[in-house]
Order: C-alpha cells, then structure tokens, then sequence
C-alpha cells in the first residue's frame, strides 16, 4: 500500500467516525417556540426537544416580562413525561414558570425530535405597547437547568434556544386594580376598572395551588367607558384547615370573546402561627425546622410538590412555646416544594430542594 493510499483511507475513516459521533454525541436541546404576530390574548407557546435519547429526568426555570405577558397555564405535556410538575411565581418584572421531571420507574426516555414537551400558555397584558417584541428564555432561577441520563448523571453542554412573542395589537384595558384580603375564614375580593370599552363580563377565580383555576362568582361588565367602576365580593368557601393557601385572578372578557387575566394574588393562613423558621434553604439533605406555638398539640408535618401532591409526612408534637424538628429531603429531586403544618394552627411555606 502507497504512502497516498494510507493516507486516502485514514481521511474516509475519520469522516465516519466524525459523522458517527456526531449522531451518538448531539447535544440534547430544550426550544421555546416563537409567536411573531399575536394579536389575541392568549399564546400557546411550544417547548419542544431536539435529541433527547435515553433521558432519565430534567428540570429548569423559563423567565418572561410580565408588564408585557402574564402565566395562563401550561398544556398537553407529552405522552412520555408522566408525572411533571410545574410552578409558577413573579419576582419583580419577570414571571417564572419551574418544571420538573423524572420517570418515576426509572426507565430512560427516548423522546423523537420536535416532540412538544409541554406547552406554556400567557397572556398578553393589556395595553402593552405594539408592535413591540418580548423575550422567553431558559434561567438557573429559581430551578436550576439539569439534564440526567440514564445514570442520573448531569449531561454537560445541553443547548437552550429561547423564544419570543411580538405583540402586534393593543388590547382594551378595563382592570386598574385587584387585590384579595383575608379576614378569618373570609376572603374580600375587589377590583376597578377605568374603562369598559368592549368589556362583558368579569370572572373570579380560585385556585388551591396556583396552577388549577375555577371560576367561583362572575358578574357582567358595566359598560361604562372613561369612568371608574369598583368591584366587590365575599369568598365564604376558603377553608383554611384543609387549604393553607389559596389564590384568586380576575379573568376579564370582552363582547368579542378574547379575555385577560389578572396577576395573581396568594392568601395565605399564617395569621394563627406565632412563628416558623427552617433551615438551610435551599435544602440538599436535612431541613431543620423550628416553630413557636401558643398551645401544646400533635400537629402534622408535611413536604407536597407544587402540584399539592403530599410526598412526605410525619406527626410532630408541639409543646407550648418553642418545638424543633427536622425532615430528611435527600431523596427528593431538585425543585420547588412547599412545608406544611397541619392541625391546630396551619401554615405553608415555600422551600427550594438543591
């Protein structure tokens, strides 16, 4: 064999191998979808995947401008992906939305390319300036990026590609103003609006956990343009044994049959707890907890996902005054949760498990 033989068959070789790893070893990667003329209220926005084999689990945080769009929901998340949770929160201008994800019977995922993973549904704030544009990105806050194979372990150099919406139409505005208040088992819910140009009706809405919303009062509009109009109404039905915490948004909707929806506003019965500390936070292994009672009572302790889904539980004994205890997380996977304490007097918080 000639030296230029050798040479001709090293460089096909190397093609393949090229070639082959290049099949083997493409990056997995998370795309949000991209909305270049919305002109209603709400969009649905597609995160889809692009080789993703043999994925054992993932989790991550996309943030978005919520003076230009506000969380609706999320939607028909893939066959594949049973048992994802989400949460959703603000944090000055930004909203976030938290999934997290793991095959539950440890069976590594093979999801074909252009899979919708799941969709994120927001709205469009009214009166947003248009034409105008907004970004949708991927952010380590508050849930850190993390893609697992079928070892658990991380996959380095998994590519984000961000998305964004841009807003070609102007929507009418009506909500100036919503705010929810708690008075024992009462929650007085108010709004106003300045201006009802087009506006039909308007929806209060309620949810045990953020994410799930039921409409439990509705009024129609009253058709007055230019003039401030208040709103009130008595929520009797928030049982705050059962539900810690509970959240209220007003879903305006127009003659035409587009609607917005309000921030949301979170209540929460922390008023019958002297005080609740734990530490560290975020958690990797042990969550000391630490609460001052004013009565001795066996209480109840207990870890839920965001989904409200109880994982973890344990009775606890409250002594009049001071009482430590402590919950081993170790075994939960890196996400939002939230602490409840169950019994007498009632509170929740929020944690982050690392």
């Amino acid at each position: 064999m000639n030296k230029n033989s050798h040479k001709s068959i090293i460089a096909v070789l190397s093609f393949f191998l090229l070639m082959f790893g290049k099949q083997v070893f493409a990056q997995p990667q998370f795309i949000i979808g991209s909305i270049p003329n919305a002109t209603t209220a709400t969009v649905s926005i597609p995160i889809t995947t692009q080789n993703f084999t043999q994925i054992l689990g993932f989790q991550g945080s996309i943030n978005w401008d919520v003076t230009k769009l506000t969380f609706n929901s999320t939607s028909n998340p893939a066959s594949q992906l049973t048992g994802i949770t989400f949460g959703n929160s603000v944090s000055g201008n930004t909203g976030r939305l938290t999934y997290i994800w793991t095959d539950g019977g440890g069976n590594p995922q093979t999801i074909p390319n252009g899979t919708v993973l799941f969709r994120l549904v927001l709205n469009l704030v009214p009166n947003a300036t248009a034409p105008s544009g907004t970004s949708i990105s991927f952010s380590n806050t508050p849930t850190p990026l993390l893609v697992s194979d079928e070892n658990i372990n991380p996959i380095n150099g998994v590519i984000y590609t961000p998305g964004t919406v841009t807003i070609l139409t102007a929507l009418p505005a009506s909500l100036s103003w919503f705010s929810a208040t708690k008075n024992r088992n009462t929650v007085t819910v108010k709004w106003t609006t300045t201006e009802e140009k087009n506006t039909r009706s308007f929806d209060v809405e309620k949810s045990s956990n953020g994410l799930n919303f039921t409409s439990i009062y509705k009024t129609d509009a009253a058709g007055i343009s230019s003039v401030t109009k208040n709103y009130s109404v008595e929520d009797a039905s928030s049982n705050f044994l059962v539900n810690p915490i509970v959240y209220y948004r007003i879903k305006t909707t127009d003659n035409d049959g587009r609607y917005t929806y309000s921030k949301i506003v979170m209540i929460k019965n922390d008023d019958k707890v002297a005080n609740l500390t734990f530490y560290p936070n975020p958690v990797k292994e042990q969550m000391n907890v630490q609460i001052k009672s004013e009565t001795a009572e066996i209480a109840t302790a207990q870890i839920a996902d965001l989904t409200g889904k109880i994982i973890m539980e344990q009775k606890v004994q409250l002594t009049q005054g001071s009482t430590s205890f402590s919950f081993n997380v170790s075994s939960l996977v890196s996400g939002n949760y939230v602490l409840l304490l169950k019994g007498t007097k009632n509170i929740a918080q929020s944690f982050i498990k690392d």
